[in-house]
Order: C-alpha cells, then sequence, then structure tokens
C-alpha cells in the first residue's frame, strides 16, 4: 500500500485531519499502520498523542523488555509481593477480601464509602453471570499483595497498614498494594488490576500493564513461563486506550472486561466492528436493526440499563436519524417518539417515556448525558446517573426515591425539579458545585453526603425533612440560613464547616451526632427546643454565640461548646450527664445552671476565668478533675459527689493545684501544637489530693 492509499484508508477510518497528522509526522511509512490505527477513533489530539508510542515501537529497537531466568513469584518477590498462581476458583477469589466492598458489616461501621464499595471489587472474582465460565479459564493469572499489607483481609479499615487515599491514585501506593496480572491465555492482551478499581481511572491498566514497570524482568519472565505473547511499552497509554496485540483501541467504556467504543467491542484478543448498516452503539449496548433486539455484549449483572433500553426499543418501530453535519450524531426514535441522542455512540440525551421504575446501576458509566426527560420515574435504584457529570438539567415530576449514589457525580447540574422526591440514599449530588437553592417540598430523608461541598449553594427548602445522616450539606460556604421544621434526627457533621451560617430554625431536632457546627463562626443565638442529646465537639470553636436555650438536653458528649468567647451563662435544667472537656475555655462564662447533672467526665469548666460559684447538687461521678485552671472559683457545691472527688474541690486546692501545674509545666519553649491538652496523668499528678 503507497503513501496516497494508506493517506485514504486512515482518512477514511480516522478522518481527514488525522490522516495529515500522521503523513506529517512521517509516520505512514510504518507497516500496517491503517490496521494499527483502524480503531483509535477520530478525535485529532487523542490520536496525536500516540504518536511517542508508534515511535518507540515501530522506530526504533524495543527496551521495555528485559531478559531473566527467574521466574514470576520469585521476580514479584523482590519486588515486596507476595504472589501466586491462579488455577481453581479459590485462588482466583482469594483476593476478594483486600477489597473493601466485600468487607464484614464491622468496616462498614468504620466509614467505609459506600459508592466506593460498589465500584472497588474487581469484576473478574466469581464467575460470568450468563455464561457460568471463570477468569482462570481464559486467562493466566497472578495475584500479588504487598508484604506490608498481607493479612489485611482479617482486620477493620482503620487497622489497615496501607491505607486508601482521600484523593485515590492509580499508581499510589494503596492502589498499587494489591494487583492482579492477567494474561490472555491466547495471547495479545494483559491487563494489571488495581486495588482502586473502578474508583480510579483505567484501573485495568496499573503500571500501563507494563510489568517490567513493576520490576525488571518480569514482563519477559511471564512470557516464558506460560509460552504467551503481549504488547508492552515504556510511555504510558493516553487515558481510554488500550492495545490488543498491535492495535491501538480508542474505548469510552470498559464493562466486566469487555472494551466499547463508537463502533466495535473487544473482549479478550477479539475485537468485533459493528455493522455499519444496521449496527449502533448506545454506550455499552448494541442495537441491531437487522435482528430489532438490543445486544448485550458484557453482560454486567445488576446493571438496569439493559432492561430499561430494551423497554424502550424493542418491539416498536425503530429509526435512527443522522446528523447531516457530524457523521457520528444520531438521534434514536421509537414508535415515531425521539428517545435517545447518540454522539460518538454515546448516549447525549434520553427520553424515559413510560418508565416508572429503573434498578441499580441505570447509566452509572455514563459521563457524557446533557439532558434526560422522565416524565413518568418514580423510583431509581443505587448508583443511578451516577457518573453523570456533564448533566444540567433534570426534571422528574413523578419521582419519589433515590438510591445510594444517586447523581453523585453530577457537578453541573443547576437544576432539579423533583417536587415528589422523598427518600435519597448515601452520596445524594455529592460533588455538585452548580446548584445555588433546592425546593424539594416532600422529601423525609437523605444517606450520608447530602450536597456537602457545594461551594454556591446558598438555601435549601424542605419542610418535610426528618432525618439526615452525615456530612449534610458540609462546607457550603453561601449558606447563611437553614429552616428545616420537622427534622428530627442529623447524622455527624451536620451543616459543619458553614462559616458563614447566623441563622437555623430546627424546632424538633432530638438528636444530632458529633461536629454539629464545627467551625461556624457567625451564629450568635442558638434555640433547639426539644434537643434531648447531641454527640461530641457540639458548635466547636463558634467565636460569637452568645444565647444557648437548650430546655430539655439530657446528655452530650466532648467538647461541648469547648472554646466559645461570647458565651456568659448558660441554662441546662435537664442536662444529667456530659462529656470531657465540658464548656471548656469559656472565658467569659459567668453563671451555669445544671440542677440534674449526675455524671461528668474530665476537665469539666476548665480554664474558664469568671465562674466564681458552682451549684450541682445531684452531680454524683466524674472520670477525672474539674475546673483546673480556674483561679476565681470560690464557692462549690456538690452534696453527692463521690468523696475521693468532693474533698479536693475547695478553692484553695484548687489554687494550689493550679499553680503546682503551672510550676511542673514551664517551659520557655512554645509548647507543642500536637498536644492542646493536658494528659490524664498529669491532670491527676496536678490536683493535690488527700492521703
Amino acid at each position: 500500500m503507497d503513501r496516497e492509499e494508506v493517506f485514504n484508508q486512515i482518512k477514511k477510518n480516522n478522518g481527514e485531519k488525522v490522516a495529515q497528522d500522521v503523513r506529517d509526522a512521517r509516520l505512514d511509512d510504518i507497516p500496517n499502520i491503517v490496521h494499527i490505527l483502524e480503531f483509535a477513533g477520530r478525535d485529532r489530539d487523542e490520536v496525536q498523542s500516540l504518536f511517542p508510542l508508534l515511535r518507540e515501537i515501530y522506530k526504533k529497537p524495543i527496551e521495555s523488555e528485559y531478559t531473566t531466568n527467574l521466574d514470576p513469584i520469585t521476580l514479584l518477590d523482590m519486588a515486596g509481593y507476595r504472589a501466586w498462581y491462579v488455577t481453581n476458583e479459590q485462588e482466583q477469589n482469594s483476593i476478594a477480601g483486600y477489597f473493601r466492598d466485600r468487607r464484614s458489616v464491622e468496616h462498614d461501621m468504620t466509614g467505609g464509602n459506600p459508592r466506593t464499595d460498589k465500584r472497588e471489587l474487581i469484576c473478574t472474582i466469581g464467575s460470568n453471570w450468563a455464561s457460568g465460565a471463570k477468569r482462570f479459564d481464559g486467562y493466566y493469572i497472578i495475584h500479588a499483595v504487598k508484604k506490608e499489607a498481607f493479612g489485611d483481609d482479617k482486620l477493620p479499615e482503620s487497622e489497615w497498614h496501607i491505607k486508601p487515599s482521600e484523593n485515590p491514585e492509580r499508581q499510589d501506593e494503596y492502589g498499587t498494594s494489591v494487583i492482579s496480572i492477567q494474561v490472555l491465555k491466547t495471547g495479545g492482551d494483559i491487563s494489571i488490576k488495581n486495588r482502586y478499581n473502578h474508583t480510579v481511572l483505567d484501573c485495568d491498566q496499573t503500571f500501563n500493564n507494563n510489568p517490567d514497570s513493576i520490576i525488571l524482568g518480569l514482563t519477559n519472565s511471564i512470557k516464558d513461563y506460560f509460552n504467551v505473547e503481549f504488547s508492552t511499552t515504556n510511555s504510558a497509554l493516553p487515558p481510554h486506550f488500550k492495545i490488543i496485540h498491535d492495535q491501538f483501541i480508542r474505548y469510552n467504556y470498559e464493562v466486566e472486561n469487555t472494551y466499547f467504543g463508537s463502533n466495535f467491542y473487544a473482549q479478550g484478543s477479539d475485537i468485533t466492528k459493528l455493522d455499519p448498516n444496521s449496527q449502533y452503539m448506545i454506550d455499552y449496548f448494541i442495537w441491531d436493526a437487522k435482528q430489532k433486539n438490543l445486544l448485550n455484549p458484557a453482560n454486567k449483572p445488576d446493571d438496569a440499563t439493559y432492561e430499561v433500553l430494551k423497554k424502550l426499543l424493542e418491539g416498536k418501530k425503530v429509526s435512527i436519524k443522522n446528523n447531516p453535519l457530524y457523521k457520528n450524531e444520531k438521534m434514536v426514535y421509537a414508535d415515531g417518539v425521539q428517545i435517545a441522542h447518540l454522539v460518538d455512540g454515546k448516549i447525549r440525551g434520553l427520553n424515559l417515556v413510560g418508565v416508572r421504575e429503573v434498578g441499580d446501576f441505570f447509566l452509572a458509566h455514563n459521563t457524557t448525558i446533557k439532558k434526560i426527560e422522565l416524565p413518568d420515574l418514580e423510583r431509581a435504584g443505587d448508583c443511578f446517573l451516577n457518573q453523570a457529570e456533564s448533566l444540567t438539567e433534570l426534571h422528574a415530576p413523578k419521582l419519589h426515591s433515590v438510591g445510594e449514589w444517586g447523581l453523585n457525580a453530577a457537578r453541573n447540574l443547576s437544576v432539579l425539579d423533583a417536587p415528589k422526591l422523598q427518600h435519597v440514599g448515601h452520596g445524594f449530588l455529592n460533588q455538585n458545585q452548580e446548584l445555588t437553592e433546592l425546593n424539594l417540598p416532600e422529601l423525609e430523608t437523605t444517606g450520608n453526603t447530602f450536597l456537602r461541598y457545594n461551594v454556591k449553594f446558598a438555601k435549601l427548602y424542605a419542610p418535610k425533612l426528618k432525618k439526615v445522616d452525615g456530612d449534610f450539606l458540609i462546607g457550603n460556604k453561601e449558606l447563611r440560613t437553614l429552616d428545616l421544621p420537622s427534622l428530627e434526627s442529623a447524622g455527624t457533621c451536620f451543616i459543619s464547616q458553614n462559616e458563614q451560617i447566623s441563622h437555623i430554625n430546627l424546632p424538633k431536632l432530638k438528636h444530632i451526632d458529633s461536629s454539629f457546627l464545627y467551625s461556624n463562626l457567625d451564629l450568635q443565638e442558638l434555640y433547639l427546643p426539644e434537643l434531648e442529646t447531641v454527640g461530641d465537639h457540639f458548635i466547636f470553636c463558634n467565636r460569637d454565640i452568645s444565647k444557648v436555650n437548650l430546655p430539655k438536653l439530657k446528655s452530650v458528649g466532648h467538647n461541648f461548646l469547648n472554646s466559645n468567647r461570647g458565651l456568659r451563662e448558660l441554662s441546662l435544667p435537664e442536662l444529667v450527664e456530659a462529656g470531657s472537656f465540658f464548656l471548656n475555655k469559656n472565658k467569659e462564662l459567668e453563671k451555669i445552671y445544671i440542677p440534674k447533672l449526675k455524671r461528668t467526665e474530665r476537665s469539666f469548666l476548665a480554664d474558664n476565668e469568671k465562674i466564681k460559684e458552682f451549684d450541682a447538687p445531684e452531680l454524683e461521678d466524674t472520670d477525672g478533675p474539674l475546673f483546673l485552671m480556674n483561679n476565681v472559683l470560690e464557692r462549690v457545691n456538690t452534696p453527692k459527689l463521690a468523696e475521693r472527688w468532693r474533698s479536693g474541690l475547695s478553692a484553695k486546692i484548687i489554687r494550689n493545684a493550679t499553680q503546682k501545674m503551672q510550676e511542673q509545666t514551664a517551659d520557655p519553649r512554645p509548647a507543642p501544637k500536637s498536644k492542646p491538652f493536658l494528659t490524664w496523668d498529669e491532670l491527676v499528678n496536678g490536683m493535690d489530693y488527700p492521703k
């Protein structure tokens, strides 16, 4: 094939601009260059990003593979891994415990991320749900676990030796601490799976699918040990590219180890090109106009998208119209109603006419959808539109419930119209950055991370909201008022890190977990008439709050109203127990009324400079000394306090203890930032208790 023929073939497959770039870069003399780039796509910049790899592989001797006489397990041991060959189903599945979604209920209680968990178990565990085939039937597999991570499958996440990152990256320590090297037995395809799995981009290309990036010599060692061939490079493949045999494929989705482009899909080393006259890619499904049915090559279990698209298309008169100005843009009609808008085989718009319910993972992989019509939808399962980062508006007039991690990555959604929405699970709108207000008149419950860290959000209307889980509206910098007249229970970090909230109305709130309004700066008055229990760090470090009215409060955790400089008096007529550092460093506090308090923990009312009298007639027990660093206290009335503590509460002893402690801890150097409070031993030794 001469250069002109090469140009024309690349122009046909990849577009004229790509063909021109290949010729200008003098890569058109590479043997089989048309074949190599056949499935590389038509995006000029993306194909150009392959040029360094083409030069590396075809313009100079390959230097990416090193020869060794050592076997793969020995080399992996030298690289710090405990590794084993997979020969049966038990060995194949033995790696499952290292992935967070297969851990115990105890793990879930430690704060595991449900969205992450659902995406982190590699899909090569178990068997193909349709055929029953096991991964090791068609692939040579080596599992490898970093030696310092080995045994983690028996530990809760808090005790893992190598912990996941807050901002996961494919090549970070956690991601590469558990890997699975998988080579197609017929050759041509290698995949190195990552511990994060689909939490990170191109997770099946860890170490760029080059074993030599783990330790030199491993590539040829694997080839020799299994007598199999595959291609590797020193340079990194661009995102969404994969090498199969000698072809660079540009894929839109990887689902169940099947790769889908705009006009092909690849399984193992086989690339299947769609019939351009009768087959059309719809995300990772194929509409066959001849057979009049929807094909599902990946056979992904628990994915509602397939059944929904079947309902929309099969048994109806389907027509597909091309955009005359853009070859890869299509409109799909069923019985004359527009159902889908496709660009390069990906769904850009969708109309769910007549669909009342969708199950889990509906369009969970799609990042390109901009518009979706939901005129009849009433219920959506988990991971509904989970990655819909391009979606800007959502109208769902009948929708009443969404499962976990719905619209999780819909960061560009600016309009949400769901007037009948009652329940949402964890992660709803978790990463949104554009909503300024939300009107949800029927909403009753939310899961964790509801609309957290939205820097523009300022107003929520949810008059029927009764229960919210952790991280509700956390870190929303523009939120100034919050009115939830029906709210009864709130989880950890409820409206925390909202520095500008100056007014809240929560007349029915009874229970709050830890870190309520943590780091708020502007709230000056708080009235919670029904509140009975609160966790740790209640309004911690609020500088200016001056009035607090909690008439039914019975129990508080540690650091209650710690370091609040504006409070001068406080009445808690029903309080029975308090955690440590209660009202610590409230230097303006002069009066406190707690007639029913029975038990408190250490450093109660410590470091307060204006409290002269303390009256707690029902106080019976404490875990540690009270009133430390208080030099003005003159009278203490605690007739029921245990003798060990009560006999040490005279003003003289308190002052003596303070002086003694100051002498013991005197040091001209600044106090270390990592130790803001005295230890228990220091507290006890500092008090001058009677012998």
